[in-house]
Order: structure tokens, then C-alpha cells, then sequence
């Protein structure tokens, strides 16, 4: 059933993120040909911290460490989080395939302008607002703490800045982005009761 559930997350998660590169790519290349200034967006992080997009293992290493993260706590380290994480994960990622059609912000200059393999776990140039990378991280310190696997605040809480600030490094979200995550998360997570089936 669990299996079941995730190939399902993942066929809707991936159309939702091939929709928005398609909306986007196309409403801003049209900008482009009809000699419309292309956006900038001004982003206080963007702005002050260094910008690392050249180094694509670095995002590489960012889905692999965010999608395999619950599983290695559940199996290997035997702490059954898995089922929760996943049901609101399934509500978390509802909501935003809702947001990131709504407004679609510019890309990154150098993000790769094609949709391939890759960009249905992060959704490519155009899936913004709210960071999905950020949302899964952040939900999964609630758990690990609500749970009393891993009670230290202040780790937590470093955890959760330096997965915001590397995904800033690498541009692969505006800072608005891991601000609405942050608040989506919260309002999901203490307000919404865990349903075990």
C-alpha cells in the first residue's frame, strides 16, 4: 500500500512539475522574442550569499540527501517515521502544486533551459514558490523531534539554516520560497492530525 502511495505522489508531483516548466519556459521565452525585458528578480539571499550553480553535484547531492533522509531513519536506523512523513508530505506537496502554478517566477540565468529525468524530483527552472526541498527537510526535524528521536533545538535548528542557505547556494530557490515552506509546514503539521491507516 505504502509502495502504492509513492508511485502515485511521484506521477502527480512529476505532471505538476511539467506543467509549470512548460508555463513558465514558454510565457518567458515568448518574453524573449518579443524583445520584452526578461524579469530580475531582486532576493535578499540571492544577494548576499556567494552563487554556486556551476557545481551541479551539489544539487545532486541535495535531492539524493533530501529524498533518501526519512527512509535511512526509518530502515536503517529503525524509527518508524516513514508512514507519517509521507502523509503529510502527500498534503504538503498538494498544496504546492496548486502554488507553483499559480505564479510562476523567472529562473536562475544559468539554470538548463529542458526538462529531463532529473527535473521531475526538483521541477526545473520555474517551480518556486514554496521550496519543496525546504518543506521536506523542515518536516522532517518536526517529526524527528515531536517523536523524541532528536530533541536538541539548537541542531535542529542549524540543521534547518544550513539546508536553507545551501539551497540559496546553489539558486535552486528564491529566499520567499523557504519562508512560505517554513509557514505551509507548520500550519500542515500542528493543525492537521495524523491519520494512521
Amino acid at each position: 500500500m505504502l509502495f502504492f502511495i509513492i508511485i502515485i505522489l511521484f506521477i502527480i508531483i512529476s505532471s505538476f512539475s511539467y506543467l509549470t516548466y512548460i508555463n513558465g519556459h514558454n510565457f518567458y521565452e515568448n518574453r524573449i522574442k518579443n524583445n520584452k525585458i526578461n524579469p530580475k528578480v531582486f532576493d535578499i539571499g540571492h544577494k548576499y550569499l556567494p552563487n554556486l550553480t556551476e557545481n551541479n553535484i551539489l544539487l545532486i547531492i541535495l535531492n539524493t540527501f533530501v529524498s533518501l533522509s526519512p527512509f535511512i531513519i526509518h530502515f536503517i536506523f529503525g524509527y518508524p517515521i516513514l508512514p507519517e512523513f509521507i502523509y503529510y508530505s502527500i498534503i504538503i506537496y498538494l498544496i504546492r502544486m496548486i502554488m507553483i502554478n499559480i505564479t510562476i517566477l523567472p529562473k536562475e540565468k544559468k539554470c538548463y533551459n529542458h526538462f529531463d529525468f532529473f527535473s521531475l524530483f526538483n521541477g526545473h527552472c520555474y517551480d518556486k514558490i514554496f521550496s519543496g526541498h525546504f518543506a521536506s527537510i523542515f518536516l522532517l526535524i518536526l517529526i524527528l523531534y515531536k517523536n523524541n528521536i532528536i530533541t536538541n533545538i539548537p541542531v535542529l535548528s542549524l540543521y534547518a539554516i544550513f539546508n536553507a542557505i545551501f539551497i540559496l547556494l546553489i539558486r535552486s530557490h528564491y529566499t520567499i520560497d523557504i519562508i512560505v515552506a517554513l509557514f505551509v509546514v507548520i500550519l500542515v503539521y500542528f493543525n492537521i492530525p495524523f491519520l494512521k491507516f
